[in-house]
């Protein structure tokens, strides 16, 4: 590919392997069991996330970003955080995003989830990194003008919406606690760490998608994973009275109870 705002080439190919891990942390050793592999592409980054998705808002520790962040040195590569709720992370662990940040080379936090905001993302790096992403956006097309607005409503979230991402998890483990007492509910994950909540529904005799449906005509919305996983998230714009009510909704749709 060629730009003429660049006035270079770019021929970069872009291939992912996932490495394995506990609830979503790679430990030391796995990271360098899986980089001493003989592979036909040369590994040029490795990527962490915290909160974790899909292992239930899984939690990083500084130490434990650090040692992998050194054993992925050690081959050469550069370390990236993706943490699209990287400040659920930090109201569980009590470290400031800093701590996390100093033992990667860039970092990257979405302003809407968790935070609030209607849109927007922030990366993080060295000067010359966001040169280059900066130049990199331009050229597929990633351009947003008179942003302002964006900007305005990120640095109030970052002023006002990080003290109370906590609410979020006392809510989330509240919702979990809840849902382990309905029958044909199985927690995918005994320990909630943050605002993510995954539980089964094989046992009840349904679907997700079916029992999502039902859910839906109770006013409340959740997301399947599969056909037996689904997912609850804890936000700025849940309360704590709609957790028990949120309980009630799942039980009366796996019991096929519609509200009238």
């Amino acid at each position: 590919m060629y730009s003429k705002y660049a006035g270079q080439h770019i021929h970069n190919r872009l291939e992912l392997r996932t490495l394995p891990g506990k609830r979503g942390i790679l430990s030391p050793d796995a990271a360098e069991r899986e980089l001493a592999r003989e592979v036909r592409t040369h590994p040029r980054l490795l990527a962490l996330e915290s909160t974790h998705n899909r292992t239930g808002g899984s939690v990083w520790t500084t130490a434990e970003v650090k040692l992998v962040s050194e054993t992925a040195r050690e081959h050469g590569l550069n370390v990236h955080m993706d943490g699209a709720r990287r400040l659920n992370a930090v109201a569980a662990r009590g470290e400031p995003a800093a701590a996390y940040c100093a033992h990667v080379d860039s970092a990257w936090i979405d302003l809407p989830k968790g935070l609030g905001c209607p849109m927007g993302a922030v990366m993080a790096g060295d000067e010359e990194f966001i040169a280059r992403a900066r130049q990199t956006k331009y050229l597929f097309g990633g351009v947003t003008h008179k942003a302002g607005m964006m900007a305005a409503a990120a640095i109030y979230a970052l002023g006002h919406h990080v003290e109370r991402l906590s609410v979020d998890h006392e809510h989330a483990r509240a919702l979990g606690r809840g849902l382990a007492e309905i029958d044909g509910v199985e927690l995918t994950h005994e320990r909630i760490e943050t605002n993510i909540v995954y539980f089964h529904v094989a046992s009840s005799g349904l679907r997700a998608p079916c029992a999502l449906e039902r859910l839906s005509a109770h006013g409340v919305r959740m997301k399947h994973i599969d056909d037996t996983r689904i997912r609850a998230v804890t936000h700025l714009n849940i309360e704590k009275e709609q957790i028990p009510r949120a309980v009630d909704a799942v039980a009366a749709a796996l019991d096929g109870t519609v509200r009238a």
